[in-house]
């Protein structure tokens, strides 16, 4: 499962990415996930099979899921709670519900 993660600069979000690895890693789940800011969100969507949106941008949300849905990619918001160095099981379980609704 590829998991692409859009927040303001792309900065922030590391530590979710490192979170979401640790416990990839831990649960032998295959996912790769990248951090990009709003800005690359476009060019580097269709690589993916998820985006989920960092809780500082979700006022954004009817904008990404416009140029998501362009390339068949559901999104989802990221719980402020699982927005961090211990969320990364509850974004793992959260990319899995948005896919199989899908």
């Amino acid at each position: 499962m590829k998991i692409l993660l859009v927040c303001s600069g792309g900065m922030s979000t590391s530590i979710v990415v490192k979170a979401v690895e640790k416990k990839a890693a831990e649960l032998k789940e295959d996912v790769y996930v990248e951090a990009v800011s709003t800005t690359q969100f476009e060019e580097k969507l269709k690589d993916f099979d998820v985006a989920l949106i960092a809780p500082q941008v979700r006022h954004r949300k009817q904008y990404f899921d416009e140029i998501a849905s362009k390339h068949h990619v559901p999104t989802g918001v990221i719980e402020p709670q699982a927005y961090g160095p211990f969320g990364g099981e509850k974004i793992i379980r959260q990319a899995k519900e948005i896919l199989k609704g899908v």
